[in-house]
């Protein structure tokens, strides 16, 4: 028993420490603000490439900002345009080019006994696109900065899009095959009205949340350390929900064909509309379980929980 209170303290100290550190994230991956001792220099640099056959676009940041334009042209334009301290302790290499029907951009920094912050400096990347131009599949890594909404994540069938130090907040509103929002330390936020055939948001450090008044077949939420929130007006068929350290909170306003919701420390609430003969297959090792449905074995509807309780309510 004293082993068992050591350990739940440990991760509850471990959970609010990370909540404090993570309130000021932005401030932690900040170097120290020491620029004024360097000059800025400054570039803008455009490409232009032909926009037919291609079918994929592969983006690779250190540090960006990303925009899609749609315009009145029949090319794609690719411009980057940056500022840089004029200093051998900071250095940026940018290459781009089409192969295989793909459009790749790729963007480093290098930085060596380097004083001063990020984001005092420029690096924004904007992609000019024909009007109605669709892609098969993007990707977007980007290892340090937000991933900002952009229409154009609409015109993809194949979506993936990944912050390492930074949130991703988004809106789809056309139709997806498959849509992957990854982030290492940071926030996800996705607004969806679009019909998507398989959806997976994963967080390492930092909340999920989805709103979607769309219809999503497959959903995959798993956060390790941060809470999971749900409020589906639309139609999911059938979701996976994981928290390793964080509450999960869903609600879906629609008939779900099956769930499986697991919390290893936390606790689920669950709001379900129209799944009134549903027996749900709920089990806590310590907590407690309150549910307006019948409990028992169920292969399609599974709620677990390891610490914390479960809360299933009727609509």
């Amino acid at each position: 028993m004293v082993l068992f209170m050591k350990v739940l303290i440990w991760q509850r100290t471990k959970k609010n420490n990370w909540k404090e550190w993570n309130n000021n994230w932005s401030s932690n991956w900040k170097w120290s603000d020491d620029s004024s001792m360097y000059t800025k220099v400054s570039d803008t640099i455009i490409d232009n490439f032909s926009s037919n056959n291609i079918d994929t676009i592969e983006i690779l940041t250190d540090v960006s900002t990303l925009r899609f334009v749609e315009e009145d042209r029949s090319d794609i334009k690719v411009e980057y345009s940056y500022t840089k301290p004029d200093t051998k302790s900071f250095s940026l290499s940018y290459d781009k080019e089409v192969k295989n029907n793909t459009l790749f951009i790729e963007q480093h920094i290098k930085t060596r006994n380097f004083s001063g912050s990020m984001e005092k400096y420029k690096n924004d990347i904007t992609v000019y696109v024909p009007e109605g131009f669709r892609v098969d599949t993007l990707t977007y890594h980007n290892n340090l900065g937000e991933i900002i909404d952009n229409e154009f994540y609409s015109n993809v069938k194949d979506l993936d899009l990944f912050a390492s130090l930074g949130k991703i907040d988004i809106s789809l509103s056309e139709n997806n095959d498959s849509v992957k929002l990854s982030a290492s330390m940071g926030d996800i936020t996705l607004d969806n009205s679009a019909n998507i055939d398989d959806l997976s948001i994963l967080a390492n450090g930092g909340s999920i949340r989805l709103d979607n008044a769309g219809k999503v077949n497959t959903l995959i939420m798993d956060a390790d350390m941060g809470e999971i929130t749900v409020d589906a007006d639309g139609i999911v068929n059938t979701c996976t929900l994981d928290a390793n350290m964080g509450n999960i909170d869903a609600t879906f306003k629609k008939q779900i064909d099956a769930f499986n919701i697991n919390c290893d420390m936390g606790n689920i609430d669950l709001t379900l509309y129209d799944n009134d003969n549903t027996t749900i297959d709920t089990k806590v090792s310590m907590g407690k379980v309150s549910s307006d449905f019948a409990e028992g074995s169920s292969e399609s509807y599974v709620a677990k929980c390891d610490m914390g309780n479960i809360t299933v309510k009727k609509k």
